[in-house]
């Protein structure tokens, strides 16, 4: 114990609180009276109340727990009614007090010992605290009981004391139960004091992002935190989202409060990422509006004139919106509603080249979605009075782009891809679905196909492929239900989505035909024994590019068994298309079938590829790749949501 918190320091007070002092601190103290007396230190100043600390130390003393525990419990009769009232307005005032004192002394040596008594009282008090009525003098509701605790631990948690940060993470668990009632009481009640409140919320985001972090993720204090703010991903999902609109709606008058958000979508990430049922959690979050909530929350500090708020803090608030679209997946959902909540109009205000560059390149790889495109065209409407080469003028430095570079390509990108999504829905770029075995895969409309009963992913042109796909091959036995697992996570994609992305494909792949042709007769040449695929990529820059390659150098986490059968089968091609959407590594794998009309393209592939000269002339090589070209198979706009993220 720090020689500060003996209790024979109290003999160097004033004479006038002396005598009441060591009475109050002995273990024989009577309980009303120490109440009254430490009701009375809580209201003095931090330098009056520093040398009572053996007089705080002595109140939270945890050898009384367990004799409280038993009354509480057992109801023996050794505690009276009002002593144990007493008691615990004892501890509540004394941690009111320590609130003052560490936040002026965060590096007073005595911490550490303090602390091994404010724990275990904080625990005690949070899961017995509501059955003692205690009538606390100053009007004390229970979400400002809490707000004590929160602060507490707060101010302790960034004291300046290793000690006390490995004892919290001993303590993680109980302070996390705590922790989440604190939330799920603080939220809905209005205060008078609007300071007070705005400051144990505060407290409450930084413990979050601290005792969470993606680093450092305990799921068992994660299920007790659950516990605490009411047990259900849901609740807690709303309470975050009662959190964040309490920032936007407070306004922003100080620092603390940008980094709030901050906080706040750290502690979201992390636990989307490491809690548990986390797609369960993304949807709740999801279904708060947090995305357009952090979106206005960016616009409204980036377009803030107010003091104290320099225009980098607008920036980076801008860039906390950009850096987290991996909370909200699938992505492109995340984009199509922040442009609907403004982002782009936020990314003007900022009057910054490199925030502008930054949306840029986030937005154009989902311009083949169709809810993007559609937000984007009414995006664009918001700002085309605004004249780019005037609203970003600043100096180019080394390696910097000025902001006209980047906006009248993506301008051109998305403005073509809207007169694309006009052309299909006046019916100019029908798609169909091919039959999910792959001896047959039949050609025709998706109504003509009946739909596996388990995973309702897999079609079928009749039973008799379904049964040969289940027991010959066994291809759709081994990933059903992998593909039943998934099914929730795929379902984010809306149909919508799914049928123009498979129109952008059929567009790219007639548009790369002869390219494809040329990389495949390489391939071959090169790789005599191995099965290709063809990436479609838009990842960079929205417009599609091709590349072929072989499986097994893909990602070592593929599906090796998957890679026999295709070799084994001698007529599949794997198609991928890679978009900022997927998982390991942003690729979504879809096989393109076209068993009767190009049944053996690998083995003629072959053939062609060995009869090509060692030096073929240019129009013996145009020749050779005009023949690859008329034995591939056509596109049958089969981009069926089963396979996508099978691997990851």
């Amino acid at each position: 114990m720090h020689y500060s918190l003996k209790l024979s320091n109290l003999a160097r007070l004033p004479l006038n609180i002396r005598a009441r002092a060591i009475a109050a601190a002995s273990p024989t103290a009577n309980p009303e009276e120490q109440a009254c007396f430490v009701d009375e230190a809580q209201y003095l100043s931090a330098k009056d109340q520093l040398p009572l600390l053996p007089l705080f130390y002595a109140v939270l003393d945890p050898v009384q727990i367990p004799l409280l525990t038993n009354e509480l419990r057992d109801g023996v009769g050794a505690i009276s009614q009002d002593d144990m009232e007493h008691k615990f307005f004892s501890a509540i005032a004394t941690l009111r007090s320590l609130m003052t004192i560490v936040a002026e002394h965060e590096r007073h040596p005595a911490l550490a010992d303090l602390w091994a008594h404010v724990c275990p009282w904080m625990q005690f008090l949070d899961e017995y605290g509501d059955l003692v009525p205690i009538a606390i003098r100053d009007g004390l509701t229970p979400a400002e009981q809490y707000s004590i605790y929160v602060s507490v631990c707060y101010l302790f948690q960034y004291a300046h004391d290793t000690s006390i940060h490995r004892a919290m993470c001993l303590s993680l668990r109980p302070l996390s139960r705590m922790l989440g009632r604190a939330l799920s009481l603080i939220i809905p009640v209005e205060w008078e004091n609007k300071l007070e409140k705005r400051q144990a919320l505060l407290y409450v985001i930084e413990l979050l992002s601290k005792w969470f972090s993606i680093n450092s993720f305990d799921r068992r204090a994660f299920k007790e935190l659950l516990f605490g703010a009411g047990g259900t991903l849901g609740t807690l999902a709303s309470l975050l989202g009662g959190l964040c609109r309490f920032c936007l709606t407070d306004g922003v008058s100080h620092e603390y409060n940008v980094q709030s958000v901050h906080a706040l979508v750290l502690f979201i990430s992390a636990t989307s990422t490491h809690g548990y049922n986390t797609t369960v959690f993304r949807q709740h979050v999801w279904e708060q509006g947090m995305v357009t909530l952090i979106t206005k929350w960016s616009i409204f500090i980036c377009s803030s004139t107010l003091p104290g708020l320099p225009p980098p803090d607008g920036a980076s608030s801008f860039e906390i919106l950009m850096g987290h679209t991996e909370l909200f997946p699938p992505r492109h959902r995340w984009m199509a509603e922040a442009l609907g909540a403004g982002a782009l109009q936020a990314a003007f205000a900022t009057r910054k080249p490199q925030i502008l560059l930054r949306l840029v390149l986030q937005l154009v790889p989902f311009t083949v979605f169709r809810s993007v495109l559609d937000q984007c065209r009414f995006a664009l409407e918001g700002v085309s009075h605004m004249n780019v080469a005037t609203v970003f003028v600043s100096p180019r430095g080394p390696g910097e782009v000025a902001a006209v570079d980047v906006w009248r390509p993506f301008l051109g990108t998305v403005q073509e891809r809207l007169k694309f999504m006009d052309a299909c829905d006046h019916g100019q770029h029908p798609v169909l679905m091919s039959c999910h075995n792959v001896s047959c895969a039949k050609i025709q409309t998706k109504h003509k196909f009946k739909v596996c009963a388990q995973c309702k992913l897999a079609y079928y042109c009749s039973k008799a492929c379904q049964l040969q796909d289940w027991k010959v091959s066994q291809a759709h036995r081994r990933a059903c239900r992998i593909l039943q697992v998934h099914r929730d996570e795929h379902a984010l994609t809306t149909s919508k989505d799914t049928s123009f992305l498979e129109q952008v494909l059929h567009e790219t792949y007639g548009t790369l035909a002869k390219k494809m042709a040329l990389k495949y007769l390489i391939f071959a040449i090169k790789n005599p024994d191995k099965v290709p695929y063809a990436l479609f990529d838009y990842a960079p820059t929205g417009i599609g590019t091709v590349s072929i390659g072989h499986l097994e150098d893909l990602h070592p986490s593929f599906n090796q068994n998957e890679v026999s059968s295709v070799s084994r089968a001698k007529n599949i091609l794997f198609h991928l298309v890679k978009i900022p959407d997927g998982k390991l590594p942003n690729i979504w794998l879809f096989p393109l079938r076209f068993g009767s009309q190009a049944p053996n393209f690998v083995l003629k592939l072959r053939e062609i590829a060995s009869a090509l000269p060692a030096h073929p002339s240019s129009e013996e090589l145009e020749a050779y790749v005009a023949h690859v070209l008329s034995i591939m198979p056509s596109w049958d706009g089969n981009l069926n949501s089963r396979w996508w993220d099978l691997f990851a």
